[in-house]
């Protein structure tokens, strides 16, 4: 890994994300794709990857998921020589602080980008409490979180993810750091 650039964005720059969104929502479907297939919840990698839209409207959906949260949002991008490779959002949202996403490349995870882009998220969310939810399986995602502070506040709280599962479950963790 050569060096790398994280840039940060807010409501007032939100154009520059626009350029990265093929690729953000690219990255997000491979990450998807590897991390929420349990067979045993009957969450194939076919149903997640059924999950997304065809690749042109899978982006403008994303698009307007980002200008919909802008106001409450800050979002980082990880770029080696213009190529996206991490990607990041927190939320300060009245008065819960959250990270939204959180997906880093395969080929640049364990290499310290993700605990970089938690380190700018924590920075700019500024606030004594911060929440995240994880899937109760992604075990590396809460070992992860687990590093960087966060602890257990509650347990197999269930969401229906209605594209990739209807109907079913998926039990998901909410977690919480607090200083």
């Amino acid at each position: 890994m050569s060096g790398y650039a994280i840039l940060s964005i807010d409501k007032n720059s939100i154009q520059k994300l626009d350029k990265y969104i093929p690729e953000i929502s690219k990255l997000r479907r491979n990450i998807w794709i590897k991390t929420y297939v349990n067979n045993d919840l009957g969450i194939t990698e076919n149903k997640v990857i059924e999950n997304f839209r065809e690749f042109n409207e899978e982006v403008e959906k994303y698009k307007e998921y980002i200008y919909k949260i802008k106001n409450f949002s800050y979002f980082f991008i990880a770029l080696d020589n213009n190529k996206l490779i991490g990607f990041s959002i927190a939320k300060k949202r009245f008065y819960k602080k959250s990270i939204d996403t959180l997906f880093v490349d395969d080929q640049y995870q364990g290499n310290g980008l993700g605990s970089k882009l938690m380190d700018k998220m924590i920075k700019k969310l500024n606030s004594p409490k911060i929440y995240v939810d994880v899937i109760s399986y992604n075990k590396k995602a809460i070992n992860f979180y687990k590093k960087h502070g966060f602890s257990y506040l509650n347990k197999h709280r269930p969401i229906i993810l209605d594209r990739i599962t209807p109907w079913i479950f998926v039990p998901q963790i909410r977690m919480r750091r607090t200083i």
